[in-house]
């Protein structure tokens, strides 16, 4: 850019010194014929109709010349003209300071670059068939459902991990959503990841064409149907279980009302009581927070396929996809939570473990409440003895295509901050990037206002082979299967987020991530519920507990908290979880392929018009003189041509006085010629009135004298084929009777 300042600005100035140079020879000629020259300026004022270095020396020279003139025959016209140039032309020779001053440090995109990078896990097909008769011969690491022969860095549930960053990704939205209310529905929502570690390449990206990671973030939370629901008090908080603590069982469940893109296993039956949803729950931490748990399900209650799936073609046990949760929030508290008659022994299946036997009971009413199921657990209906539930059905599903991202800003990632005064963790910007605005609706803002990338739509978000795309293979329960039917890998971003992934075998005192069969593993997103205390005994009902981070918990009340429903925390914890499943395996991409990215780059860049406008305005004033000076000359002028050096000459040696001094001059100064001028009047003496005799000022004794400060000027004979010198009183008359 300083470049450009620096060229446009010497082309300026150039342009302007040529016109000025110009100006200034026609207003040499305007001074002459106008007769407004000293006698001892006419030689330069002479000289400079034909060159000249600007309109400096001339103004000075008419600016004395005028202190001579009075009367009615005093002009400033051409003094003032001059003048201006004077202003113009020295202003433009600021014009590079003034440009560069609009200048700062700013952000443009630099050119496109291609570029060879990791983008992905290569899976080869061969070597996985292989690997299934071979087990222990190949050379990556195992998925828990069997290999994946993907080198993956194998971690616990992303539920128990802290979030480390944020980043930016990319999303496309068509803005469809179902509007019934027994859902809550994301709408269509794909989000793409971009294989680029550092924050600030992410940051500063502007365009990225290549392969991708790209999830179906689509959640849909809908009113359940249950059979025979039951809940069982475990805990209310203190030294045996250090909080409350409760458990929901129901000996099936299914959706109110079928979500889109929806299918049953098991050719659309419900799953049996052995497949039931068996969940444990856990109050709020404190009254302005939502009591909300998270109890991730089978396949028994369905589940939503992916948009990376045909649907004409879909086979639900080779394309399932996506993770379901069993929302439960809790209204009131665990005391208050209780119906007076308890349920017998026999139909008492909540509540009983080897060793530990808790009371369950029914509801006494079910009441639907848009995407909830409001279950009350004592004689009057309120609020402080309700549970709510809600099934959220998640599309989540990734594959590697081909995308076409862009970004028009450079926006920083955010992160988790720490109230002081209410000492509490605040999402608020997280949220933001999600999709929330300040007002709680959702995907409202701009893209560069959330801070994320733009994902250019498809024309078909099932993956295309000859593309180089490929598709995950779906999360399959560790109660249904080990490994993918299809034949191919299994997503790692979505098996981070399965509750079931990687359990293990449930040790002594493992507080964090305990095994048991009984139950489906349920997680807490409320406060109080980010740990079990060392010294307490954990009983059998919590050994499906994970203990969520504190980090996912304080997203999902924040957004509770600014009016967001229970589908877009579900959407906003997976896109967390896999964002950092992504990034964290993102050094052992081995698949590579060449990119093409633009990024942004800092430059000097004009950030004010200030200085463009100030230039502006000079060029434009110069123009105006120019303009005004041009024609002033061409209506004014008879004797002085531009371009003619011999007349120049030609006019200063034809009149006789001023060629006398010419003749005396040739090695004078200019002090010494105006000196010869003021000492002999009568050989400065100039017929100007035309009667033959010469004419001038009188001095004491009569004599007729001329002095070097006299105004003279040029004036055309009436047959027009000489000049003549005349002075300021008789020169305007003469030139008045050559006009008529």
């Amino acid at each position: 850019m300083t470049t450009a300042v620096t060229l446009s600005s010497l082309i300026l100035r150039t342009a302007i010194t040529l016109q000025t140079a110009l100006t200034t020879s026609m207003l040499a000629s305007l001074a002459l014929e106008r007769v407004q020259v000293r006698r001892k300026d006419l030689a330069s004022v002479s000289i400079a109709r034909e060159s000249n270095g600007g309109p400096y020396m001339l103004s000075w020279w008419l600016a004395r010349a005028y202190q001579q003139m009075h009367g009615r025959r005093k002009s400033c016209l051409l003094l003032c003209l001059a003048a201006f140039i004077v202003v113009t032309t020295t202003l433009s020779q600021f014009a590079s300071t003034s440009l560069t001053r609009d200048l700062s440090i700013g952000i443009i995109p630099a050119s496109p670059t291609g570029e060879t990078i990791n983008t992905n896990f290569l899976f080869n097909q061969s070597i996985f068939n292989d690997g299934i008769h071979n087990r222990g011969q190949n050379r990556y690491s195992k998925s828990p459902f069997g290999p994946s022969f993907m080198p993956q860095i194998m971690r616990p549930s992303s539920w128990l991990l802290k979030p480390a960053i944020f980043p930016k990704f990319a999303e496309y939205r068509d803005g469809s959503h179902d509007p019934r209310p027994e859902f809550a529905d994301t709408g269509n929502t794909l989000r793409a990841f971009l294989p680029f570690s550092n924050a600030r390449d992410r940051q500063m990206l502007r365009n990225y064409t290549g392969k991708a990671t790209v999830m179906d973030a689509r959640v849909i939370c809908v009113r359940p149907n249950f059979t025979n629901p039951l809940y069982a008090n475990y805990g209310e908080g203190g030294d045996f279980v250090p909080f409350e603590t409760y458990g929901f069982a129901a000996r099936t469940v299914m959706p109110e009302v079928a979500p889109p893109r929806f299918s049953f296993t098991d050719e659309g039956k419900p799953r049996s009581l052995a497949s039931g949803p068996k969940c444990a729950g856990g109050g709020p931490g404190n009254p302005n927070e939502w009591g909300l748990s998270l109890c991730q399900l089978g396949t028994e209650a369905g589940n939503m396929f992916s948009q990376f799936h045909d649907s004409a073609t879909f086979n639900v046990s080779t394309d399932g996809s996506g993770l379901t949760f069993l929302a439960l929030n809790i209204s009131g508290t665990m005391k208050s939570l209780q119906n007076p008659l308890p349920l017998n022994s026999s139909s008492n299946y909540l509540g009983k473990y080897s060793e530990e036997v808790f009371d369950s009971y029914a509801p006494s009413a079910l009441v639907p409440n848009n995407e909830w199921l409001d279950m009350y657990f004592c004689t009057a209906r309120n609020d402080s003895c309700k549970l709510s539930a809600s099934i959220c059905y998640s599309s989540l599903d990734s594959a590697e295509l081909a995308v076409d991202v862009w970004s028009s800003s450079v926006l920083s990632e955010p992160s988790v901050s720490f109230s002081q005064k209410l000492h509490t963790l605040r999402s608020d910007s997280i949220g933001q990037q999600l999709g929330q605005a300040s007002d709680g609706t959702w995907f409202r803002e701009s893209a560069d206002a959330r801070g994320i990338y733009e994902l250019a739509p498809r024309t078909s978000w099932i993956p295309k082979n000859a593309s180089g795309d490929y598709e995950y293979a779906p999360v399959l329960s560790a109660k249904t299967g080990s490994e993918s039917a299809s034949g191919r890998p299994f997503s790692f971003l979505v098996n981070a987020a399965n509750m079931e992934a990687q359990a293990g075998t449930p040790t002594s005192g493992d507080a964090y991530f305990l095994k048991s069969a009984e139950m489906s593993w349920s997680a807490p997103l409320c406060s109080g519920h980010t740990r079990f205390h060392p010294d307490a005994y954990i009983p059998k009902a919590f050994r499906d507990w994970i203990t969520t981070d504190a980090t996912l918990i304080g997203l999902a009340q924040d957004i509770l908290a600014n009016g967001g429903d229970v589908a877009h925390v579900v959407q906003s914890l997976l896109t967390v979880m896999a964002a950092n499943t992504y990034y964290d395996q993102l050094p052992q991409f081995d698949g590579t392929i060449n990119v093409t990215t633009t990024v942004f780059v800092q430059a000097l860049i004009p950030t004010s018009r200030r200085g463009f406008v100030a230039v502006a305005v000079v060029a434009a004033l110069h123009l105006v003189l120019l303009a005004a000076v041009t024609v002033t000359f061409a209506l004014n002028t008879h004797a002085s041509q531009l371009g003619n050096t011999w007349r120049v000459v030609a006019q200063l040696v034809q009149d006789k006085p001023t060629l006398a001094i010419l003749d005396r001059a040739s090695l004078a100064t200019d002090a010494q010629v105006e000196a010869l001028m003021n000492a002999d009047g009568t050989s400065c003496m100039v017929d100007d009135d035309g009667d033959g005799e010469p004419s001038g000022r009188e001095d004491g004794r009569g004599r007729i004298l001329s002095s070097a400060t006299d105004v003279v000027g040029l004036v055309a004979s009436a047959d027009g084929t000489s000049v003549e010198l005349v002075t300021a009183e008789t020169g305007v008359g003469r030139r008045a009777r050559r006009k008529r």
